[in-house]
């Protein structure tokens, strides 16, 4: 009998597992739909404004195409006089000569280059691959205060949305894309306060973190934004905690970090995560396994630095100070790297991210926001070994 029941109450559980795991997968469908149909309304004015453009160039090329028409039209008949007399002078005294017959349209030759040239004047097209991608991706959202700034990498131009209810977000409040248009922004200087930011302006609130963390690493990985490491206004910390965005609820990460640290930077590859920061006296490297939520120490320190990671197919690169790092994962979690370009430091070399990087037109761009100094966009070219900062703005 006592069997049956362990086993009944097994089935039990398990029945009770499957169902919220139902729940949780309906809850997740329709988000996913929510957001497929966001990005199609995006995608579709997209698609609208690019036409209007194409149809404008059209016009622009018909109207310079005519106007070269009449160019040559008007050259032909200006120079058809001499044509005339050439040929009135032969007919009337050629058996006088023996000379070659020579009738020649041009006096002067309207030459392809100079088409070519006028042609250049009436429109330029510029077709970039992934050009919806990029369009709807350009924007670098900075989270200042009560407002939502999003700065175009293009004009270097900022636009400031006012938000619709009063934050706690500081310089140590860092956030990520959790939806097209959505920002999950977690902690900041002496709470653990979560918000959902649409680029409308709109914030709702979110459940709080499982404590207090400033200074932290996140990235959004598989259904989950992970938070790693951070300050919680006394010291360093070594744990971690997931947010499920379906289900809007925080778990811990079972076991800890090798170190202690906060400022992390995050990236991720096909072996995991990798998490760099600042720890107390030093820095280090680790390796993160998103299944078995376990750390392993790759690299350790004790020059105190705060840096970027970034994965490239199976280069993992570094930046530090004014150095560019770069090891192999081909073979597992690198543990060598090797330095591939030195550039000016920019402030005073610590590099965090309060928004993780963004892959746009194969530049890494983000929002720099360095300790003491003053905030600002960058663009890191990791292969070309390019790592600069285009604009600066005071937080």
């Amino acid at each position: 009998m006592e069997t049956f029941r362990r086993k009944q109450h097994f089935i039990n559980d398990f029945q009770l597992r499957i169902g919220e795991e139902l729940a949780r997968f309906d809850v997740f469908e329709r988000q996913v739909s929510e957001e497929f149909d966001t990005l199609l309304q995006k995608v579709t004015a997209k698609k609208a404004a690019a036409l209007a453009e194409l149809i404008t160039a059209k016009s622009q090329l018909a109207a310079q195409l005519s106007e070269i028409q009449q160019t040559i039209e008007a050259k032909r008949y200006a120079e058809a006089p001499e044509i005339t007399t050439a040929l009135d002078d032969t007919i009337v005294n050629g058996y006088l000569s023996t000379a070659t017959i020579s009738v020649q349209m041009f006096t002067g030759r309207l030459e392809l280059q100079g088409v070519e040239k006028m042609l250049e004047k009436a429109f330029a097209v510029e077709v970039l691959r992934g050009i919806l991608e990029q369009e709807l991706g350009q924007d670098i959202p900075v989270l200042k205060g009560n407002s939502l700034r999003l700065f175009d990498r293009k004009t270097l131009q900022m636009t400031t949305q006012v938000l619709d209810q009063t934050t706690r977000f500081d310089e140590a409040t860092a956030y990520c894309y959790i939806g097209p248009t959505t920002l999950l922004a977690v902690g900041g200087m002496y709470h653990n306060e979560v918000y959902e930011v649409n680029e409308s302006g709109k914030v709702g609130r979110a459940p709080n973190m499982t404590t207090i963390r400033g200074w932290v690493g996140l990235i959004n990985y598989r259904h989950f934004v992970y938070v790693i490491g951070g300050y919680n206004s006394s010291q360093y910390l070594s744990t971690g905690e997931k947010y499920g965005i379906a289900l809007k609820s925080w778990t811990p990460v079972r076991n800890p970090l090798h170190t202690a640290k906060l400022c992390c930077s995050i990236c991720e590859h096909t072996s995991g995560l990798y998490v760099s920061g600042y720890v107390n006296g030093g820095s280090s490297i680790e390796h993160f396994n998103p299944t078995e939520e376990t750390f392993r120490l790759l690299r350790s320190d004790s020059i105190a630095y705060v840096s970027l990671l970034c994965c490239v197919g199976d280069e993992l690169y570094h930046v530090r100070q004014n150095q560019m790092e770069v090891a192999s994962l081909s073979n597992g979690p690198a543990v060598t790297f090797t330095v591939k370009a030195t550039f000016p430091q920019i402030g005073n070399g610590h590099y965090w991210l309060c928004c993780p990087l963004k892959m746009i037109g194969g530049e890494l761009v983000s929002v720099i926001n360095p300790a003491n100094t003053p905030v600002g966009l960058f663009c890191w070219k990791p292969t070309q070994g390019q790592f600069t900062q285009v604009a600066n703005f005071t937080y």
